[in-house]
């Protein structure tokens, strides 16, 4: 059985995820891993990391799971792990220790210079997988099938994280 890792943020891409995780699940008889890292607060005073607040943990972990039910509910072999930590790190660790056949995730499509400040988690990715990855843009949906899949994750109470 093939390994499909699916790196959740809850961004608007979410539901363009979700229906590709479903697909290829379906295509290639693969088992779903949904992915998602709660990143620690911004440097506090005292320049040491913040936990992630209990609530945005647990709000996630409730998200994550709802989109759990939702693709077992449309019969696909599914899991969900949550992680609190660094992004890029925790991802890199988890991959490495996951050895996926396929990695799909969302790219957001910031500009140059954010990326030049910031960094992007897709471009690390990338770089580091060892597999493919199957980037899905971010962005209104343009087709009728990314927007039906909009509407049925939207049922699920799936939000955007706060930036």
């Amino acid at each position: 059985m093939k390994t499909i890792l699916v790196l959740i943020d809850f961004s608007d891409v979410t539901p363009q995820l979700v229906n590709q995780a479903e697909a290829f699940a379906k295509a290639m008889n693969g088992a779903v891993t949904l992915m998602h890292v709660v990143p620690p607060w911004p440097v506090a005073v005292d320049f040491t990391p913040a936990p992630a607040s209990l609530d945005e943990f647990q709000t996630r972990q409730s998200q994550l799971f709802a989109v759990r039910d939702f693709l077992a509910g449309q019969g696909v072999n599914v899991t969900a792990r949550q992680f609190e930590g660094s992004v890029m790190e925790t991802l890199l660790n988890q991959i490495e220790e996951i050895h996926p056949d396929v990695i799909i995730m969302g790219s957001h499509g910031h500009g140059a210079f954010y990326h030049l400040i910031v960094g992007s988690i897709a471009a690390g990715i990338l770089k580091h997988a060892g597999c493919p990855v199957l980037l899905v843009p971010g962005g209104s949906a343009t087709s009728a099938e990314p927007k039906m899949a909009n509407s049925r994750v939207a049922a699920l109470g799936v939000s955007p994280a706060p930036l």
